[in-house]
């Protein structure tokens, strides 16, 4: 039935894999063997409503109001839809989650309110990620803050600690104030109006580093990357962006324009 899952998931390994072997310089015949594999998967669709297909077909949803969703991988935690580089994707992957919302009988679940908070932030909307955060903690949290399904999902007879909220609901913060890919960290991505001044330290971004930010009025006035690695690294936030090699247990000041500070 090609749910949409599984193809990004093999996607996603077949390229990790890829790219290793790229990297390293060996295996030839086995990159080879990938590049084909990968030209073979179908792509991701679009269906009639304007959403995000889960499947090959364009089926109907048999349960609207489930409390997965699964086929988002390619938005979070994957980068296979991105706003900038997927648009068209990215606008259905809207679709697919604002559909979700309007469902009365939304299983309302810690993990749920962490994946709608996580889709918001990977589409840089603050203000909706922010509003499923903000949920999750008041909402569907002990007084300890432990996160819980509520009773009645899955045949539960009460509220049960399930610690995904938790994991999740920190994750959503973390993507709200620094995404990142192998080679580019994004400062402030969706960052809702109830943060407008903050400071944040030691976010970890892909590419080995470690990330500090300052922001006031909503904007960034300063920031500190310090890398464990080397080689190029690309940073922005808003309009602003600039792009350098870094080295090895090196340390860099940027200012709200992302100047580079001596």
């Amino acid at each position: 039935m090609g749910p949409a899952m599984d193809q990004m998931l093999v996607r996603e390994l077949f390229e990790f894999c890829l790219k290793s072997a790229e990297l390293l310089g060996r295996d030839d015949d086995f990159q080879r063997m990938l590049r084909e594999a990968i030209a073979k998967l179908p792509p991701l669709q679009i269906g009639r409503r304007g959403q995000l297909q889960e499947w090959l077909e364009d089926y109907e949803e048999a349960q609207p109001q489930h409390r997965h969703l699964s086929h988002l991988f390619a938005l979070y935690p994957g980068h296979q839809i991105t706003p900038g580089g997927t648009p068209e994707l990215a606008r259905a992957a809207r679709v697919t989650l604002e559909n979700r919302m309007l469902q009365n009988e939304l299983e309302d679940v810690e993990f749920t309110a962490a994946l709608f908070g996580l889709g918001f932030a990977r589409l840089h909307d603050g203000e909706n990620a922010y509003r499923h955060i903000s949920h999750l903690i008041g909402g569907l949290c002990f007084e300890n803050l432990f996160t819980y399904s509520k009773s009645g999902i899955a045949g539960a007879e009460s509220n049960i600690f399930v610690i995904d909220g938790n994991l999740g609901g920190t994750a959503v913060i973390a993507e709200m104030l620094l995404q990142s890919r192998a080679d580019e960290i994004h400062l402030l991505p969706a960052l809702p109006a109830a943060w407008s001044n903050g400071t944040v330290t030691g976010l970890r971004a892909k590419g080995n580093a470690e990330v500090d930010i300052v922001w006031n009025n909503g904007r960034l006035t300063a920031a500190a990357v310090r890398t464990s690695s080397p080689g190029k690294v690309t940073v922005r936030s808003g309009d602003a962006e600039i792009s350098f090699l870094a080295e090895a247990g090196g340390g860099y000041l940027f200012n709200g324009r992302l100047e580079l500070l001596p």
